[in-house]
């Protein structure tokens, strides 16, 4: 047997304890606790699932580190003149690598809540068959990803005539070791608020029992992590955009935009619980997360709309339809247990409310959400029925005045709490002006006239001024009530800071001219075997070209080349387009 077999194998067997260990944990539930051995062996087998899945991410790197051109998966992504870094990024920048990761997490992640959460065999009695319905949604959803990396096959034959490739250049990159880990750790939390979230909004327990506390701490940390992973996401994505010369900083790609709606959702959960109201929104918001991630890995795979981040093919985008539909069912179940109305609101935690400036901040999150969202779906309607609109000019206009919303409202909060003196504010101002005419002022473009040059002036100004000047405020008012031991804790000085990277990765739109993209306006119009010669006396001949090859990243061409120059011996070489 060969090893792709093996492997193959290997990976179907990982379904076999998983899938057992939900059937146990279903029929034990069903009947009420009978059998106390059920829950051992389910958590058992939950380990086990987690190790292998561990055993088959690190076989996924080996093939890759050894360049085995025997996969698929390797040739599309490896090559032997990668370093060994890279070949381990390679291992999940291809569609069924990433699917792996994301699985990976998954589990590990389920593993430890049950870990600390699952009620020992001594404790049965502890938890209701209510409570016990949590585990089950968390674990029946692993499975359903694990079914997604199944059908992946990611170790499936390297197809005849095949060859490793390597990544494209833009690939080739220190971002790729961290932008993709992090962005499916992000996936991981919103996965976790969904199953909290549908478990309170379905069974709607006692929010007062410990096992109900004991989940929404859980949540509450999970999506302060999620928020500061989503934020460094886009953060690290900015930079990476601009290395890989995307034309600039900034890009209103249908994937960015749906990050943009995933941080939010985070950050507008974290600030409801700081209030300690709204219950019945805070649990809705923890829902939705989960399904826009399948919505987004939909417009990558769709290609309805064109994007940066449309490199993986249309196969699997059936299926991610669906997956939106059925991770939004619990809503229509709650609100039909519920007689159809929602929860009523409530109280999740007993943090002091401080609802100065928030109100602003509110009406903000809840503009940016619903702008954002529709403006994406007017894009795809117009897609879909060839309109010819230009919806995606929108984007700006929405989350300009959003972002300024939500900069109002803290402004407005840390000066009524006076958290900064009046001189630190007027340096911290000034600062800000500064810093935001070097970043985006004189960047502007010039080529507006008279009243609307300087309406674009004016709100451009307040804008990145506003903006930046938050930025530093929140930054000096929490250093300034820590040193007073007052109400900052670490948590909530990590959430300020992941927003104020969100808030400079929205003005590093404007931050420099858009870098070149290298466009001719006398380009080469070649025939196999036609040759050119540079002006540094090159000669380039075009031999012959292969494709399009459909892999999982979308279509390639393999352009095969000559080069000689003077005297030097002929060389040959392939460029991938």
């Amino acid at each position: 047997m060969t090893l792709q077999l093996w492997l193959s194998i290997f990976l179907y067997l990982i379904f076999i304890p998983a899938l057992l260990s939900g059937i146990l944990l279903s029929i034990n539930r069903k009947s009420n606790f009978q059998n106390s051995n059920f829950n051992a062996i389910s958590l058992t087998l939950i380990h086990i699932t987690t190790i292998l899945l561990t055993i088959s991410q690190i076989l996924l790197a080996l093939i890759f580190v050894t360049v085995n051109s025997d996969f698929q998966i390797v040739t599309n992504s490896a090559a032997t003149w990668m370093s060994i870094g890279e070949l381990i990024a390679a291992s999940w920048s291809d569609r069924w690598g990433s699917y792996h990761l994301w699985t990976w997490f998954t589990w590990i992640t389920v593993s430890l809540i049950f870990m600390k959460f699952y009620p020992k065999k001594k404790d049965n009695d502890k938890i209701s068959k209510h409570d016990m319905f949590f585990f089950e949604l968390i674990l029946w959803g692993a499975i359903v990803i694990l079914f997604l990396l199944l059908g992946q096959r990611p170790f499936r034959v390297a197809e005849p005539g095949s060859f490793p490739n390597g990544l494209k250049p833009s690939l080739l990159s220190i971002w790729n070791f961290l932008h993709p880990p992090l962005a499916f750790a992000s996936y991981t939390g919103f996965f976790v608020s969904w199953a909290i979230g549908s478990y309170f909004w379905v069974k709607s327990p006692n929010f007062q029992s410990k096992f109900s506390q004991d989940l929404i701490k859980l949540d509450r940390l999970v999506t302060r992590i999620t928020w500061v992973l989503t934020s460094l996401v886009l953060t690290l994505g900015v930079i990476w955009g601009y290395e890989a010369n995307w034309g600039g900083y900034w890009s209103w790609d249908s994937v960015i935009v749906i990050s943009i709606i995933l941080w939010l959702v985070s950050g507008y959960r974290l600030h409801l619980h700081e209030i300690g109201s709204n219950q019945a929104l805070y649990l809705l918001l923890g829902i939705i997360g989960f399904p826009l991630v399948f919505f987004a890995a939909l417009l990558i795979t769709s290609n309805i709309l064109s994007g940066l981040h449309n490199y993986a093919g249309g196969s699997v985008a059936p299926l991610f339809l669906t997956l939106v539909f059925i991770t939004l069912i619990p809503i229509a179940i709650g609100w039909y247990r519920h007689k159809w109305q929602p929860l009523s609101p409530v109280r999740v935690s007993n943090d002091v409310a401080k609802p100065n400036g928030f109100n602003i901040g509110v009406l903000s999150f809840n503009f940016l959400l619903l702008g954002n969202f529709v403006a994406i779906l007017l894009q795809i309607g117009n897609s879909i029925f060839e309109l010819n609109r230009n919806f995606e000019s929108a984007y700006p206009l929405i989350n300009g005045i959003g972002f300024f919303g939500i900069m109002v409202g803290l402004l407005v909060d840390s000066l009524q709490h006076k958290y900064t003196s009046p001189k630190s504010i007027a340096g911290l101002l000034i600062i800000s002006i500064i810093t935001s005419y070097i970043f985006w002022i004189q960047h502007l473009d010039n080529d507006s006239t008279g009243l609307s040059y300087l309406i674009k002036l004016i709100f451009t100004t307040s804008f990145v001024t506003g903006i930046i000047f938050t930025s530093f405020l929140l930054l000096s008012s929490e250093v300034y009530k820590y040193k007073l031991k007052a109400v900052i804790t670490p948590r909530r000085l990590v959430s300020h800071i992941a927003m104020l990277l969100v808030f400079l990765t929205i003005i590093a739109n404007g931050a420099g001219p858009a870098i070149n993209t290298r466009e001719s306006n006398d380009p080469y119009i070649l025939e196999i075997g036609d040759s050119i010669i540079t002006p540094d006396g090159l000669e380039v001949k075009l031999d012959a070209i292969e494709g399009p090859i459909n892999n999982s990243r979308g279509l390639i061409v393999i352009v095969y080349l000559s080069m000689i120059k003077g005297e030097i011996g002929r060389a040959s070489c392939r460029e991938r387009v």
